[in-house]
């Protein structure tokens, strides 16, 4: 990896990975990065384009967790490109950027195959494109309210495997994803941290191999942090909040109220 800065302005960052599999054999991907500074405007215009290369896990390989030893590595194309803007004295930032990525032999569960007991396949091709956002507020040092959304269209393209073309969505992708978030500083050693997650509906399979709609959900989370010692931190989380029943996959139920707290330490 190689990064230039030009200008005072342009920064460019190229990149490249060899993976040697004993399966797949050697693949390279590669990514380049272009940012561009605009101090008159306030602005940062970004852009990246690169190629990404995933083999099966070894589940997806066994067939003894409904694996499929025939199964391809997934490779990607993807770029993107946006903006984003300071304003009232960089108190406010927000940013757009628009993303498009296709995928090559895309790993999917197909319940279908394997006499109806269904196991993953590749989907020959398949893209998902969008527009990510999100809006930064900072009034004061101690206080940071962010809000984020994403918009992600997805679509099969074409099944080798089929013969088909299709423009189903691609599975357990929500349309529509968004994220509040507020930090808060209550003393310089503590620390609060609020989350509100909200994700929208997408599809799944049913045990018939049925398309269903699995609903969308809205959940709170809160943490905070007390720094008792430089090496020494106190933590506890309470995740979904309000204990919303609600599903990630369909048919599989997720984890309702839960508590975590702890003690981090760290040596130098």
């Amino acid at each position: 990896e190689n990064q230039l800065d030009w200008f005072e302005r342009f920064h460019t960052t190229l990149g490249g990975r060899l993976d040697d599999n004993s399966l797949y054999g050697s693949h390279l991907t590669w990514r380049y990065n272009q940012s561009v500074e605009v101090p008159e405007l306030q602005q940062r215009l970004k852009a990246n384009v690169g190629t990404a290369f995933r083999p099966p896990s070894l589940c997806e390989l066994n067939k003894a967790c409904y694996g499929n030893p025939d199964l391809k590595p997934e490779t990607s194309l993807n770029w993107d490109a946006g903006l984003e803007q300071d304003l009232l004295d960089k108190a406010v930032t927000g940013g757009v950027l628009y993303f498009d990525n296709r995928f090559s032999n895309l790993i999917q569960w197909d319940p279908s195959a394997n006499g109806g007991l269904g196991n993953v396949e590749n989907v020959s091709s398949a893209v998902a494109r969008g527009i990510e956002s999100f809006l930064e507020w900072k009034p004061w040092d101690v206080l940071a309210v962010r809000a984020n959304y994403t918009f992600d269209q997805t679509h099969g393209l074409y099944n080798s495997a089929t013969g088909q073309q299709t423009n189903d969505a691609l599975l357990l992708r929500p349309k529509n994803k968004g994220n509040f978030d507020i930090d808060y500083h209550v003393l310089p050693d503590v620390t609060t941290h609020l989350n509100v997650l909200v994700v929208g509906n997408r599809s799944s399979f049913d045990v018939n191999g049925a398309v269903v709609n699995v609903p969308g959900y809205v959940l709170v989370n809160v943490s905070g942090n007390y720094e008792v010692t430089q090496n020494i931190t106190l933590f506890a989380r309470l995740d979904n909040l309000f204990n919303k029943q609600y599903q990630q996959v369909w048919g599989y139920g997720a984890l309702g109220f839960t508590g975590i707290g702890g003690v981090n330490v760290t040596y130098d």
